[in-house]
């Protein structure tokens, strides 16, 4: 408890000696009218007035109330799980009653009780409002308090977002976070080679949640922190920061591919100009349970002896260390591949040959193989992948003609937008074209990592159909 001193100066009358009873008699005095000490109060255990009786600082400057109400009531720290206020001591008093209430609601619950004029209330939910009250008297069942409490209104601060993740890394720096349903909006703050973090954006919905730094250059090393906000009343509060880091152009390296010789696969890519390392990640499952499995500074390399018949999933990430800040990691390229087993390289592909005339491409989802036959006669033939063959990504069947014809295209859908170098459309927006993130075809890729209904082909086989098709040609599926 804070100290306030009363001086008890000397008695009205020489020789009296003011005693200890005395003493204990004030710290005992009751209220009177207003709270302000009474005459009737203002003498010793000998029945004399102390009439010499004065009031130490500050209440020199003001009338001085014996337990009184709380004045000054004010917050000092407000954090996600917890509120801290604090007020004057009120003179005589070393009990103070903490009473708390949703802000929308007058049921005040009796929280703590405290011997100094200061008081941490715990537990609380994250950006939540609360009114709290504190007062010299405990509220009785049945009764109002005997003193008026001091009142505040308070609230804890929003948790920090998550899942902040590095979406691109070119001439943009983009990044996304999880919505955080307790906020009204965020601010991006942005640190350049290590300078001051600086407010660059306020976003005032709840729900949007990604951010795209237009205004960087390449190679810069940039800081970012996302805030999560919660206003109430023209206050704000920010969540603690979560934060990521760029290094601009460091992006997910171009023309990661696979290939496939006898056991052995080679992954390949080109280089990243601010990368100095690449790690490469593999998993067996699509999206998750990824291992760091290799690091390089090279563009290329073999995992030599794999186990044929299991699909391998790739997830190549670019590195840049420099000295004198932190190692940074930029968006990936991903990849997938799988080494055919003893007994598909075994199985025989065969052709309904003859099922047209002249010059025409024959395509078998169940093969998931392509033949191409001019005047009757074997071309080529070629594994492809064909659409997922889930309900929603089916390659067609039946007797088409190719309708449509390009090159060095961009084929764009829902979720994907693909450069191809060669194009043969056969109906609506499926057609037979190369695909460069491809590492392998055939088997059973197509069955949960399958084309959006296209016929993916290899780029060699591919190139040789386009030269010798032309706006016609018949296309069969089965």
């Amino acid at each position: 408890m804070k100290t306030n001193k009363i001086l008890i100066a000397a008695a009205a009358f020489a020789g009296v000696a003011v005693t200890s009873a005395v003493i204990v008699g004030v710290a005992n005095w009751n209220r009177g009218a207003g709270g302000t000490l009474s005459e009737a109060r203002l003498s010793g255990s000998l029945g004399e007035p102390l009439g010499a009786a004065t009031l130490s600082e500050p209440a020199k400057a003001s009338e001085h109330r014996l337990g009184g109400a709380v004045r000054n009531l004010k917050k000092t720290e407000l954090e996600t799980d917890f509120i801290s206020l604090d007020w004057d001591d009120v003179f005589g008093i070393d009990k103070y009653y903490v009473y708390l209430s949703d802000a929308d609601s007058d049921d005040f619950t009796l929280v703590k009780t405290v011997g100094e004029s200061e008081v941490t209330i715990d537990d609380l939910k994250s950006a939540h409002v609360y009114n709290v009250k504190v007062t010299t008297s405990q509220e009785r069942e049945g009764g109002a308090m005997n003193l008026p409490a001091a009142s505040i209104t308070a609230f804890t601060r929003p948790k920090p977002v998550t899942g902040l993740t590095k979406t691109h890394s070119s001439k943009t720096n983009e990044f996304k976070w999880k919505q955080s349903k307790s906020a009204d909006g965020y601010r991006i703050y942005r640190s350049a080679d290590g300078d001051e973090y600086e407010l660059i954006s306020e976003i005032d919905k709840n729900k949007t949640v990604s951010f795209a730094d237009k205004d960087v250059e390449q190679g810069t090393f940039y800081g970012y922190r996302v805030c999560a906000v919660r206003s109430v009343d023209g206050e704000s509060l920010e969540s603690s920061p979560a934060e990521l880091t760029f290094v601009s152009g460091l992006c997910a390296p171009e023309g990661f591919k696979a290939e496939i010789k006898d056991t052995n696969i080679t992954l390949s890519w080109k280089k990243n100009a601010q990368a100095t390392s690449y790690n490469i990640y593999r998993s067996n499952k699509e999206d998750k349970d990824f291992e760091l499995a290799a690091s390089t500074d090279k563009t290329k390399y073999t995992f030599e002896k794999q186990k044929r018949g299991v699909k391998y999933y790739y997830r190549l990430e670019p590195v840049s260390e420099a000295e004198g800040r932190e190692t940074v990691t930029g968006t990936i390229a991903k990849t997938v591949t799988r080494i055919p087993t003893q007994s598909e390289l075994k199985a025989k592909v065969t052709s309904r040959a003859g099922i047209a005339s002249g010059t025409y491409i024959e395509i078998s989802i169940a093969q998931q193989h392509l033949w191409f036959y001019e005047d009757n006669v074997l071309v080529l033939d070629t594994d492809v992948v064909t659409g997922n063959n889930d309900g929603s990504h089916n390659t067609p069947t039946g007797h088409f003609a190719i309708d449509s014809r390009a090159t060095d295209t961009t084929l764009t859908g829902p979720g994907y937008s693909s450069f191809v170098n060669y194009w043969m459309g056969f109906y609506g927006g499926c057609g037979i074209h190369d695909s460069s993130w491809r590492s392998s075809y055939g088997g059973s890729i197509y069955q949960g990592n399958g084309s959006h209904g296209c016929v993916n082909t290899p780029y060699s086989k591919v190139k040789i159909i386009y030269e010798r098709t032309d706006w016609g040609t018949p296309v069969i599926v089965y």
